[in-house]
């Protein structure tokens, strides 16, 4: 899956966000439609407001991965100077899906296979978990619920959409 299904996709797949949305509050989670990243909560769509949603949109992105006996590392670097970092562990295929900007770490995020999701601020405080269910017929429902907050369904990414799979290998993608 992409950025924009949210959930993993395998060893190498991106979790979901975005950023944007207008109203809600960073406690309840409401709100979001109607900015860039559509639908999100603003617990979620604030840590993507830091400037570090990554774009395919904006320009060619590259990747580079390293594979031990026990995890694999995917590196994928944007054109908008973001970066997001898998690092997935082999046994389990838990991830740690780190993003990041020229200032450093913005968020992370941890994903369990057919499991929770969790989004950590900067200083590791999580904000936020998410769930990605899919109907028999493929169709997947988002639900993010930010710390202390209702869970909301998530209908549209708006623009906040990349997709992993147009990253060119590039060994320089560190």
């Amino acid at each position: 899956m992409d950025g924009a299904t949210g959930g993993s996709g395998g060893g190498t797949g991106a979790g979901g966000a975005g950023a944007g949305g207008k109203g809600g509050s960073s406690t309840t989670g409401a709100g979001g439609g109607n900015g860039t990243c559509g639908d999100l909560p603003a617990c979620v769509a604030t840590l993507f407001n830091a400037g570090c949603f990554p774009s395919t949109s904006a320009g060619p992105c590259t990747k580079s991965m390293t594979l031990t006996s026990t995890s694999g590392t995917f590196t994928y670097c944007f054109a908008n100077h973001t970066k997001l970092v898998i690092v997935s562990d082999n046994a389990t295929g838990d991830q740690e899906q780190t993003y990041s900007n020229a200032s450093g770490t913005c968020f992370t995020e941890t994903v369990v296979p057919n499991g929770p999701y969790t989004y950590f601020d900067p200083s590791g405080t999580a904000v936020g978990s998410g769930t990605t269910t899919i109907t028999d017929a493929g169709a997947s429902t988002v639900t993010i619920t930010c710390t202390g907050g209702q869970p909301v369904v998530v209908a549209s990414y708006g623009s906040c959409s990349f997709n992993i799979s147009l990253c060119t290998t590039d060994p320089s993608c560190q």
